[in-house]
């Protein structure tokens, strides 16, 4: 099972605070949505998942060196999948949404928590349940690729970009057993997507 722990639940507050300062503005209704995902996310994992524990030894040398380790692994897969779709045009929703500045950042780093604790804390953990952890990881990447076809529509290179890194993803949050490293990867991921 997939575990939260410190570094993810401070991710998981940091967006929480992103939502509210955004909505503050006029960008509330593009904030909808993904904190509608971050809610869901977290109920899913509260009512469907009640066995999955909290970690919260994250400060050990051992634990640290364990979610960094994975993080890059997690990048690093990302990376791969970009270089096996190297088509892909950099249309991601931040743009479509005409968010600027620091707005954006901060979306990017929102939607990525919201992503994470949805399709890794939620759909991966519930598929881990009930299937050996291949199909679980393939299931929750395959849910993850449906979910941006409203992003992306039906480009093949953006599809195989975004059903690799759900893959990797979810790889990387079974195998390390915590959630912060999946969550980690995506933030720097599109962190790095934005400011590319």
């Amino acid at each position: 099972m997939i575990a939260q722990d410190s570094v993810s639940k401070i991710l998981t507050i940091l967006a929480v605070m992103i939502v509210l300062y955004l909505s503050t503005y006029q960008t509330t209704a593009v904030i909808l949505f993904p904190a509608i995902l971050l809610i869901t996310g977290i109920v899913l994992q509260f009512f469907l998942l009640r066995k999955v524990e909290v970690v919260d030894s994250v400060f050990e040398e051992k634990t640290a060196q364990n979610i960094a380790y994975y993080t890059l692994v997690g990048l690093a897969g990302i990376g791969l999948g970009s270089l096996i779709s190297p088509a892909l045009a950099k249309a991601i929703p931040i743009q479509k949404m005409q968010l600027t500045g620091m707005d954006a950042l901060l979306y990017s780093v929102l939607i990525a928590v919201a992503e994470e604790q949805f399709f890794r804390g939620a759909i991966t953990n519930f598929l881990l349940v009930s299937l050996p952890p291949s199909p679980a990881i393939l299931g929750s990447a395959a849910v993850f690729t449906i979910y941006h076809l409203s992003v992306y529509g039906t480009e093949a290179s953006a599809l195989i970009y975004v059903f690799v890194g759900g893959a990797v993803l979810s790889f990387v949050a079974y195998r390390s057993g915590r959630l912060s490293p999946s969550i980690l990867a995506h933030v720097i991921n599109n962190m790095l997507t934005f400011v590319g």
